[in-house]
Formats: C-alpha cells, structure tokens, sequence
C-alpha cells in the first residue's frame, strides 16, 4: 500500500515539475531562454531588468559576438551595439563593477577566441562604489559553455520562478504592453527607458545619491583598478582592439564627483590605457547642460551621443 502511495506521490510531484518547467519556459521572465513573445502574455518582461547578469552572461554564450559592449547602465541604456556592427553585442550591466567587467570580457574572449572588439564605458562611479561585484553576478555561469545546472533549476524549478512568470503574465494582460524590455542585441529598450524614467520622475536622484557615497577603502579601489589593468592587458595579449570610453552626464552629475579625486581618477585610467572621453566632447559641443540629452543627469541618450560614437567608428 505505501509503495502505491509513495509511487503516485513521486508522480504527482514529477508531474507537478513538468507543468512549473513548461511555464517558466513559455513565459521566460529572466528572458533566458529566447522563447516566443506574445502582446498580452510575456511580450514585455520586467523581471528580466533585476537578472541582467544571468540572462547577459547566457546570451554571450549563445551568441558568440565578435564585439562586445561592456559597462554599466550608462552604456546598457546609451550605446547602440549595431553602431559597431552586425555582429555586436550589447552585455553592459547596471552597476557593473571592474571587477565583473573583466570576467565577462574573459567569458567573451573564451566563448569567441575570434573575439575582435572590447568596448568598454567606464566612469568614476565603478571606481567609488564599496562593492567588487553585485547581486546577480555569476562567475560559474560566466565559465560555463551553457546554462549552469544551478540556473537551470532557478529559471525553470524554482518557485521565484513561477512566481516570475505568473506576475510577467499579469503584467502583459493588465497593459497589454507591445514593447520589450531589452532589444535582441542586449541593449536596453527606448520605449522601456521612457517607461522607467517616468516612473522614477527625477531627474537629480542618481545625483543626489552620488554625493551621500562613503569613498571606498584605498585596497578596495587598487583592487578595481588591477581589474582594469588586467583587463587591458587581457586584450592585448590576445590581440583583441580595446576602445576605452568615459560616457557623458549632465552637469550637475558631474558636479557631484570630488573634483580632486575625479581628475586623480581620470589621470589613474589613463595611465593604464588609452581613453576616449566623451564628457569633454559633450562640453565642448554644447550638449552638457540640455536636460532633453538625457534621461537623467547620470544617463544620456542614445540619440544625444550617437553621432559622437558615429563620428569615431565609422
């Protein structure tokens, strides 16, 4: 009797595993899996904005680049990979830090040996925040061929999951919305974007925020920049062409930066690498103080800085 039991117990539970898996995988909220997109389904993903990392570092693998895009959500919210080329890739993160940044470029140098380009988008913010890495940052999964058997269980199995997938559902139904969240080539979407800075509904925060930071421990910074170097030296070694970039803001987020420690950053960076620096360019072409360039004074848009990255690629 409690071998029947215990037989149909297994399968109710199996059966159970198989319905939660084929939801997660027709839903796909951490966008991992490339399933179909339907308008009032799971056209527009939300979730997938807090698991960049996961669902970035799998693309890499699936999609073996030849130029890759790496930064944090300056670049993920500004940089249009296809300015670079077809074949580009857009895995720059929010809040990446050195650190993460240079396990991902060894993930794309190790998935793509061909590897061509590194673009790169750094900015005093990765150097004077307290953390090496963030929430979500996955160096198993970086150094796997394939979704690692952790992240299988987590997107399929799990119950974060299921509940992913069923408020992705929710969401899709109520506003039908017909826009995703990232475009195919990684980079953030502008209908998204618009969407979320509506919501956030200022224009300062980031900035206010900026200037209550405790600078980070001296080892802590020296760690991030022998991140940097060895990242430089990395795609030199490998003969991978580096392109280094510090991205625009507004002016009054540049006014938050200790004037001091930012030029001491600025001369740090440059002394390990060549770097183009698209703040002094904005200054001198007039876009520094429209507050219309930018989604925020941290965040410009891509259609502000375009035409610079245009003029210098092509």
């Amino acid at each position: 009797m409690w071998r029947k039991f215990f037989l149909q117990t297994v399968i109710i539970f199996l059966m159970l595993c198989s319905i939660a898996a084929a939801i997660n995988f027709a839903v796909d909220p951490y966008n991992v899996y490339r399933s179909a997109r339907s308008v009032g389904f799971n056209f527009f993903t939300d979730v997938a904005q807090k698991h960049e990392r996961l669902f970035k570092s799998i693309a890499l693998i699936e999609r073996r680049p030849s130029i890759v895009v790496l930064g944090n959500s300056k670049a993920d919210f500004a940089v249009d990979p296809k300015i670079f080329g077809a074949d580009s890739y857009n895995a720059a993160v929010r809040n990446m830090q050195p650190l993460e940044m240079l396990a991902f470029a060894r993930a794309a140098l190790r998935i793509n040996p061909a590897l061509e380009r590194l673009i790169v988008a750094v900015d005093y913010e990765m150097f004077a925040y307290d953390e090496e890495s963030m929430p979500g940052f996955d160096p198993e999964q970086l150094s796997a061929d394939r979704i690692t058997l952790g992240n299988l269980f987590r997107t399929l199995l799990s119950y974060d999951a299921l509940d992913a997938s069923i408020s992705t559902v929710k969401l899709n139904r109520f506003y039908r919305r017909d826009f995703t969240s990232y475009e195919p080539d990684g980079k953030f979407s502008e209908p998204a974007l618009y969407e979320l800075f509506t919501f956030e509904n200022s224009f300062v925060h980031n900035s206010n925020d900026l200037r209550a930071w405790t600078p980070p421990a001296p080892s802590m910074l020296e760690r991030k920049f022998d991140a940097f170097r060895e990242l430089v030296e990395l795609c030199r070694s490998s003969g991978v062409e580096l392109t280094v970039m510090i991205l625009p803001v507004h002016r009054y987020h540049l006014e938050s930066y200790p004037p001091a420690a930012y030029h001491w950053w600025q001369k740090k960076l440059t002394s390990i690498a060549p770097v183009e620096d698209y703040v002094s360019i904005c200054i001198d072409n007039g876009i520094f103080d429209d507050e219309k360039n930018f989604w925020d004074a941290a965040h410009i848009k891509a259609a502000a800085l375009e035409h610079y990255i245009c003029a210098r690629f092509q």
